[in-house]
């Protein structure tokens, strides 16, 4: 199973390195992968442009529930919202392949609410399907 979808990734790699009889390149760039991510990110936070994600990191833990619940509400109210799964599917990805780069420590907090967001979000869409087919 690819918790974190990057299987496929990974298989290439292997593929490649052994096509080229171990001497191509099994690993991916830390640096390309850091800018992906940080397109990602930003692809993210213009998506949910009218909400303060940053506040939210600030906040103790009763207030970030909370603020974690209004996120839900605005998530769940923009019209994009499985650009917004698919977006933060491509971010979760982008971020796992970029660990350890600097860029990674400057938004995990960040990463981490918005990809709780985004299953809350894949959960309810999921949710609303099965009341409307079945």
């Amino acid at each position: 199973m690819d918790y974190i979808g990057i299987a496929d990734d990974l298989k290439n790699a292997m593929r490649n390195y052994t096509a080229s009889g171990g001497k191509g390149q099994s690993h991916h760039d830390k640096d390309e992968a850091a800018a992906y991510m940080i397109e990602k990110f930003e692809q993210v936070i213009d998506l949910l442009h009218d909400f303060d994600y940053e506040t939210l990191l600030n906040k103790k833990d009763k207030d970030r529930l909370n603020g974690i619940a209004e996120a839900m509400e605005h998530i769940l109210s923009i019209d994009r919202k499985m650009d917004f799964i698919k977006m933060v599917t491509e971010l979760s990805r982008a971020f796992a392949l970029a660990v350890p780069a600097p860029q990674t420590a400057e938004i995990r907090g960040l990463c981490g609410l918005i990809s709780g967001d985004q299953s809350r979000a894949d959960k309810e869409h999921h949710h609303n399907r099965k009341k409307i087919s079945g």
